[in-house]
C-alpha cells in the first residue's frame, strides 16, 4: 500500500506517517485497532513445547527407572524423598547421575510453566473477534489517503492491512465487546446498505445548488 508522492507534495501535506501516527489512530478509535493473531504460529509453537515436553517426560520415566534400581539407598529414595532429591542439586559435578532425576525435574517445571502460559494465551487470541469487512475497509482507506493517514510503513507487515483473504482470516479487532457478533453484523450491513442505496444520494441533492 503506497501513497501518492506527487499528489501530496502538491497539495503540501506532511511526510509520510508510520507506527506512531497510526498508533494514535488506534487509540482514539479502539474498532479499528486491527492485528494478527497468527494463529497458525501459535500452533505451531504449542506443538513444539508439546515435543520439547515429551522428550523430557520419556528421559524423565527412564532416570527415575534408574534411581530405583541404584545401588545407591539415597538415590533409591529420590521418589519418595524429596529433601535427599533435592539434596543431589549440590552435587559439583553437573553431570553427575546422581543429580539428573532433580536437574530433569527442574527443567519441566520451568518448561511447563511456560507451556501453561502459551496455551492460556492462545486460548485467549482464539476468542478475540475477527473485524467486521467495512472495519478493515475504513482503516485501509484512512491509511492510504494522503489527506488523511498517509500511512507508509516499510516493512513485512504492511501486508497485515492489504486485501488477502488469507491474511484477513487470521484478523481480530479490538471492537466494543458489548457488541455481539450478530449485531455487530446487522450494524455495519446496515450502514453499508445506508451509505451505498440512500445515503450517498441525499448527500448529492443538498450539495447540488
Amino acid at each position: 500500500m503506497t501513497t501518492d508522492e506527487p499528489e501530496a507534495i502538491e497539495m503540501g501535506l506532511p511526510e509520510p506517517g508510520g507506527y506512531e501516527r497510526l498508533a494514535g489512530y488506534m487509540g482514539q478509535h479502539p474498532e479499528l485497532g486491527i492485528f494478527r493473531r497468527f494463529e497458525a504460529l501459535s500452533y505451531e509453537n504449542l506443538l513444539y513445547y508439546q515435543a520439547e515436553l515429551a522428550g523430557l517426560e520419556v528421559r524423565l520415566r527412564v532416570v527415575q527407572a534408574q534411581d530405583r534400581k541404584s545401588d545407591n539407598e539415597q538415590r533409591k529414595r529420590y521418589g519418595r524423598a524429596w529433601a535427599e532429591l533435592s539434596a543431589s542439586a549440590e552435587s559439583e559435578d553437573p553431570n553427575s547421575t546422581e543429580r539428573e532425576q532433580y536437574d530433569l525435574i527442574m527443567r519441566l517445571r520451568d518448561l511447563m510453566g511456560q507451556y501453561k502460559k502459551a496455551v492460556y494465551y492462545h486460548n485467549q487470541a482464539l476468542a478475540l473477534r475477527k473485524p467486521h469487512r467495512k472495519l478493515l475497509e475504513d482503516l485501509r482507506e484512512w491509511m492510504r489517503r494522503p489527506s488523511l493517514g498517509r500511512i507508509a510503513i516499510c516493512s513485512c507487515d504492511w501486508e497485515t492491512w492489504e486485501p488477502n483473504a488469507e491474511i484477513e482470516d487470521d484478523l481480530f479487532t479490538f471492537e466494543n465487546s458489548a457488541m455481539d457478533e450478530f449485531t455487530s453484523m446487522v450494524t455495519y450491513t446496515a450502514v453499508d446498505v445506508y451509505h451505498n442505496l440512500i445515503g450517498r444520494h441525499i448527500h448529492v441533492r443538498i450539495q447540488t445548488p
